[in-house]
């Protein structure tokens, strides 16, 4: 005897809905981003790490004291919710229905299934080829064209690049500890900076020093074994040394008149270090309490203001005059080179396929404008996570920013209610850690984490 309660049709019908929804996603979520069946049990853990594909926070924390900088960072699954989640998805009357789920999430070979890995891989490179022509189309008018580009070794992931002030150098720290200086116009070699004095670590961040009139070309790199290397870039020679012991190192940033600069890391710790000098002084807790997790992104608004933010979900208010927390912005889950600062506006990106960008009043940070980061892609295993966005320097009328998941670099419009004009998606494998726009014209660099660096101009 059937012991469940009696159903009408259409309460069978949306329950037979749920359930195939429920499976149709369960097997999407196993197809991995190369198009291939994954068939290892999900449990909450991605089977690859951030360096292998693009990755978010949600596994970083269980590595938190392991392994270096951005090369630890865990995989972020993107993948729908497995078994154990689908069960409390799934109506209590489809307990029969639900062991086939359950079979599914135990397959080892792949024959077992109807439609063997190379059918299904061939559907998902389809999926993705149809996704990127309809974003083509979804924009008329081109504004982002692609100039040069330069393959910066095989999977040798760009964390960080910057252009000088001058717009005639990019600074690119990557992977395997080097920071090469490229000629911005040609993406040729001009100086490569690395410290054979140790084992190579992943260079993390990159930033110019502002005060070119006492130190021309130096330029702050920090690493992911604490390293903080002050660098004269056209001579490759280490004018200083700072080491921050058992934190790696993930951003830096200098005060406007390059006298100071900041860094953050795993320690979840604010420093401030007066240039050419190793003494420093940790930010304390203000108004606001510290961080509680990583900070990976940093931005001084002037002197004595400074801006953090990780993965703790706040945006972090210093003064650093007194040395203190003054302020917060709670909501971004900011887990790379994604915070700038224009005009008493905050510009964060996080890592989430909803409000991925975000504008924040720094005199009202209770209230945000969400900038709508329109997903087009049918596979719920190809959204959109932010780990770089930036200001236009030359007028601020528009937004940069670079995704993963999906793989793209999206331009939008400020004085058209921040509305997204152009998305480039062509010759892009792989995502976007990193971009910059220059400082006197319109063009921006990008970085991806399989080693590809370009840059295009903005009409």
């Amino acid at each position: 005897m059937n012991s469940r309660p009696p159903q009408n049709n259409q309460q069978r019908k949306s329950i037979d809905q749920n359930y195939a929804k429920a499976v149709k996603e369960y097997i999407v979520s196993k197809i991995d981003r190369t198009g291939s069946l994954t068939l290892s049990e999900t449990t909450g853990k991605s089977n690859s790490k951030r360096g292998s594909i693009d990755g978010g926070p949600s596994q970083m924390t269980h590595s938190a004291n392991n392994g270096s900088r951005r090369s630890s960072r865990s995989e972020k699954n993107t993948d729908l919710p497995p078994a154990k989640l689908i069960d409390n998805f799934l109506s209590s009357s489809m307990k029969n229905q639900k062991a086939d789920l359950e079979k599914l999430s135990n397959i080892t070979n792949p024959t077992e299934t109807q439609e063997d890995m190379s059918t299904i891989s061939i559907k998902q490179t389809d999926l993705l080829n149809n996704n990127q022509e309809q974003q083509t189309n979804l924009f008329p008018d081109k504004h982002i064209y692609e100039k040069c580009s330069f393959q910066i070794g095989e999977e040798n992931k760009i964390y960080c690049l910057r252009y000088d002030f001058d717009d005639y150098f990019v600074a690119v720290a990557s992977q395997d500890g080097c920071v090469r200086i490229l000629f911005e116009n040609k993406g040729t070699l001009a100086y490569n900076l690395q410290d054979f004095t140790e084992k190579p670590q992943p260079a993390t961040c990159v930033r110019w020093c502002p005060n070119q009139s006492t130190i021309k070309h130096g330029l702050l790199a920090t690493y992911s074994n604490g390293k903080c290397l002050f660098w004269h870039a056209t001579s490759s020679q280490v004018l200083s040394r700072y080491e921050e012991a058992g934190n790696d190192i993930n951003t830096c940033d200098f005060t406007p008149d390059g006298k100071h600069f900041i860094t953050g890391g795993s320690d979840s710790k604010v420093r401030l270090y007066d240039i050419g000098k190793k003494n420093h002084t940790v930010f304390t807790s203000g108004h606001c309490p510290e961080h509680k997790n990583r900070i990976f992104a940093s931005k001084f608004m002037d002197e004595n203001s400074l801006l953090t933010a990780g993965w703790d979900q706040s945006v972090l208010i210093w003064d650093t005059r007194t040395k203190s927390s003054q302020g917060y912005i709670y909501g971004p889950l900011v887990c790379g080179d994604a915070l700038d600062f224009k005009n008493n506006t905050v510009l964060t990106g996080s890592w989430r396929n909803e409000k991925q960008l975000q504008l924040w009043d720094i005199r009202k940070t209770n209230r945000s404008t969400d900038i709508v980061w329109e997903n087009h892609s049918d596979d719920p295993s190809h959204q959109s996570f932010i780990y770089s966005c930036q200001f236009s320097k030359t007028d601020s009328n528009y937004i940069m920013a670079g995704s993963t998941g999906t793989y793209e670099l999206r331009l939008f419009d400020r004085q058209n209610n921040n509305r997204c004009i152009d998305a480039l998606t062509e010759n892009i494998t792989k995502g976007i850690f990193s971009l910059d726009w220059a400082n006197q014209k319109s063009k921006v660099t990008y970085g991806t984490s399989d080693g590809r660096w370009a840059y295009g101009e903005v009409y």
